[in-house]
């Protein structure tokens, strides 16, 4: 049926899902086409569809969504102006910020990150913003920058609208130094090739797209986004979207409100996955539910009080240094082994026999973290980590989780001093080198 080709056709070339936006909205939009064209053959809209891209823009100029106001979710701004106070500016002094919206709509996202720039202390010229739209008439409207009461939503942001914007006869215009800021694009997020000669984006807003598009639509646009980050940037999404980065290599922001994690750098991400899949952000779930009911009668007996809803408590005694033994060292790679296999509590079991000959080995404790992190207690977790960096202050690695747990605690000032101490042991090595 030439319907359901047409639905076909929106969901391969921008991805949108006839389930998610409703056939009878495409139907809708394909038959006001028809009125406009004076066709009322449905099969000749179709051919004329294939065949002139015009049409085609039409029509999806017809069934993508323009919702959007200035400071939606006014938590992640908020967010987002910390962070550039207290990680971004202290780090990068005179450094470009880069910042990607997309889909951008009417412009108001890409504008609300402007001012929000702004706000935080950055200097214009060390704010680069672009913002790409699939639609040309919202690019158009952006551009223009003239908006109407409906744009402000937010009570709580109109002190804002007062100092950013020009008011007209209740109509609300921005600020040419504001405007400037924002380049804007015509582009599909579906598009392997979209902005393949910029650079990598610092943040990047990606906001109630994927809940409108197909799986493989969502995969493509994951792939792109994920090209588009850098290292070690903040990806910010729809509140219904978090889902769709579950296992991926980011950790999650963990402040109520805003939808963003954090890119896990890849060195890092590597490194963790040689002993474990930990899944980020890290859940706080019960050993029972990743231990089969079959090991665990060779579970040691302080895992064996967790199955029963107790936290184990160390019986790892005090530091006392020693060189690792035969033993000791044929445990941890037993250990590393179990845990390679998922049988967390089995290889934290031989950790812990490790630490009772030698509670000052620096690679078993940081094992034991990485097992407790792997089981969802980022306490436990944390304990040996920071205990790993007691022994051996050098350690990045251990040092690297200490930043992420701080991070998804929200103790951001926390992480940053971390970052810190992590970034001066690389630059004393690549002196040392």
């Amino acid at each position: 049926m030439p319907q359901i080709t047409i639905e076909r056709l929106l969901e391969s070339k921008i991805g949108v899902s006839v389930e998610a936006i409703g056939a009878k909205v495409i139907e809708k939009a394909v038959r006001h086409r028809m009125t406009v064209g004076g066709l009322t053959d449905l099969n000749a809209y179709l051919q004329q569809l294939q065949t002139s891209e015009y049409e085609w823009n039409e029509l999806v100029e017809m069934v993508v969504i323009p919702e959007t106001w200035f400071f939606r979710n006014r938590q992640s701004f908020t967010f987002l102006e910390e962070y550039i106070k207290t990680e971004w500016l202290p780090q990068h002094q005179g450094k470009v910020l880069r910042v990607l919206s997309a889909p951008c709509s009417t412009g108001e996202e890409p504008y609300s990150i402007a001012i929000t720039l702004l706000e935080a202390g950055l200097r214009p010229e060390h704010a680069h913003i672009d913002a790409v739209d699939i639609s040309a008439n919202a690019l158009q409207k952006a551009k223009l920058a003239t908006y109407g009461a409906e744009s402000f939503r937010n009570k709580e942001t109109l002190a804002l609208r007062e100092r950013y914007f020009e008011n007209k006869k209740k109509t609300y215009h921005l600020h040419a130094n504001v405007k400037r800021l924002v380049r804007f694009l015509q582009g599909n997020l579906l598009d392997s090739k979209l902005l393949a000669d910029e650079k990598p984006y610092q943040v990047i807003f990606c906001r109630n797209l994927l809940i409108y598009l197909g799986n493989d639509a969502k995969k493509r646009t994951v792939a792109v986004l994920s090209r588009l980050l850098t290292k070690t940037g903040i990806l910010f999404v729809g509140h219904a979207e978090r889902p769709m980065f579950e296992g991926l290599e980011f950790n999650w922001v963990r402040q109520p409100g805003v939808f963003a994690c954090r890119r896990i750098h890849e060195t890092q991400l590597r490194k963790q996955r040689r002993f474990l899949q930990i899944p980020y952000p890290f859940e706080r779930r019960k050993t029972s539910q990743i231990v089969e009911q079959s090991q665990m009668n060779t579970v040691s007996p302080s895992l064996d009080k967790r199955q029963q809803g107790k936290e184990p408590k160390s019986t790892i005694p005090s530091f006392e240094r020693r060189h690792p033994t035969e033993t000791t060292t044929k445990l941890l790679d037993r250990a590393r082994q179990l845990a390679d296999q998922g049988k967390l509590n089995e290889a934290f079991a031989l950790c812990e026999q490790s630490l009772r000959e030698n509670p000052a080995d620096v690679q078993a404790n940081f094992l034991a973290g990485l097992i407790w992190l792997a089981l969802g207690n980022d306490e436990q977790a944390e304990t040996f980590f920071t205990k790993t960096v007691y022994l051996d202050p050098q350690h990045h690695e251990a040092l690297n989780y200490l930043a992420f747990i701080a991070e998804y605690r929200g103790q951001h000032e926390k992480a940053l001093l971390l970052r810190q101490r992590i970034e001066r042991i690389h630059k004393k090595f690549q002196t040392a080198a």
